[in-house]
C-alpha cells in the first residue's frame, strides 16, 4: 500500500511541476497576446472569446488599473505591469526548469525565506509609491514583480516536492 501512495504522491508531484511550468510559460505568453488581440479588434468568434477568456481571469488575479498597466496599442494588458512581472519571474523558472535541471531546489522552509526576499522589491516600491505619492514607470514595478515571481514558482515547485521526480535535486539545507 506505501509503495501505491508513494507512486501517487510522484505522478502528483510531476504533474503538478509540470503542469505549474506550462501554465506559467502559457500564461507569461498569452498576456501581450491577449492585449494586442484586443488592440485589434478581434472579430472571429473563437479569438474573441480568448481575449474575454484572458481578461476574465486577469480581473480574478489583479485589480487591472489601466494607468498600472503595460498597453498594446490601445489595449491595456490583461494585468498590472507588476503582475506582468510576477507571472514572467515564474515563466523564468518554468523555462530554466523545462531547459535544465536546476542544481538545486529549497525546502519549503527555506523557499519561504526566498519569498520574502523576493517580494522585498515589490514592497520596497509600494511603500516609496505610498509615501512619495509618485507611481514609478511600468518598467520599475515590472522588474520588482519578476523577483516574487521566481520565490513564488519555486516555493511551489518546493511544495510540490519536484526534487523527487528528478526535475530538480533537493539541497541538503537544513531548515
Amino acid at each position: 500500500m506505501t509503495t501505491l501512495l508513494d507512486s501517487w504522491r510522484l505522478l502528483a508531484s510531476r504533474s503538478g511541476a509540470s503542469l505549474l511550468a506550462a501554465g506559467a510559460i502559457v500564461w507569461a505568453t498569452l498576456l501581450p497576446v491577449a492585449a494586442a488581440a484586443a488592440a485589434a479588434a478581434p472579430h472571429g468568434v473563437i479569438t474573441r472569446s480568448a481575449v474575454f477568456l484572458v481578461y476574465g481571469v486577469g480581473r480574478v488575479v489583479c485589480h487591472q488599473r489601466p494607468e498600472r498597466s503595460f498597453h498594446w496599442g490601445a489595449a491595456p494588458w490583461p494585468v498590472c505591469a507588476r503582475c506582468a512581472g510576477v507571472y514572467a519571474g515564474a515563466a523564468i523558472v518554468a523555462l530554466l526548469l523545462l531547459a535544465w535541471r536546476l542544481p538545486s531546489m529549497p525546502t519549503v522552509g527555506r523557499a519561504r525565506w526566498w519569498l520574502a526576499l523576493g517580494a522585498s522589491p515589490a514592497v520596497a516600491s509600494l511603500a516609496y509609491e505610498w509615501v512619495v505619492g509618485v507611481m514609478p514607470s511600468h518598467v520599475t514595478r515590472m522588474v520588482t514583480g519578476v523577483p516574487l515571481g521566481v520565490a513564488l514558482a519555486m516555493l511551489v515547485l518546493a511544495m510540490l516536492g519536484a526534487e523527487a521526480e528528478g526535475l530538480v535535486q533537493r539541497t541538503d539545507e537544513v531548515d
